[in-house]
């Protein structure tokens, strides 16, 4: 009994997180986009001195919470075990070998084009929209309450 109060804990809180962690991201999205923009045309050109100077400023931070948007739907399959967060973990994969990707890439990486950051925002951008998705469609159709672990 105490087993299944545990895994019904986790899926609870894990689930939680992973809508959290989705909201989190999608706002650190379009905050970079409007960041981005403003340093776009601002005058002096200090975004093309900056992304020609090969700092992925932003990287390790799309990097990060993909991974660990990431981890936190795997665990919450194993949690609760329904279709729905089996399949939200089997699409987390993608995410997860591109994070690790980039995150070899840099740490390891001497030269070129680092394809990891930008792989790992488009892939942990979708995840965080299926995440949020997910959420939306279990709050309105009234299948999740808040209270329990599935």
């Amino acid at each position: 009994m105490t087993g299944r109060r545990t895994r019904a804990a986790i899926g609870r809180w894990s689930r939680r997180a992973s809508y959290a962690l989705a909201g989190a991201y999608g706002a650190i999205v379009v905050l970079s986009f409007a960041f981005v923009e403003f340093l776009g045309n601002a005058p002096g050109g200090v975004l093309g001195s900056a992304v020609l100077a090969g700092e992925p400023s932003m990287a390790p931070v799309f990097v990060g919470y993909a991974l660990v948007l990431a981890s936190t739907v795997v665990v919450r399959a194993l949690a609760t075990r329904t279709g729905g967060d089996v399949v939200l973990a089997a699409f987390s994969t993608p995410v997860s070998f591109v994070g690790v990707l980039g995150v070899v890439e840099f740490h390891a990486a001497v030269g070129g084009v680092y394809w990891g950051g930008l792989l790992s925002f488009a892939a942990g951008t979708l995840l965080s929209v299926v995440v949020l998705a997910d959420g939306v469609l279990a709050v309105g159709l009234g299948v999740w309450t808040g209270s329990g672990g599935g």
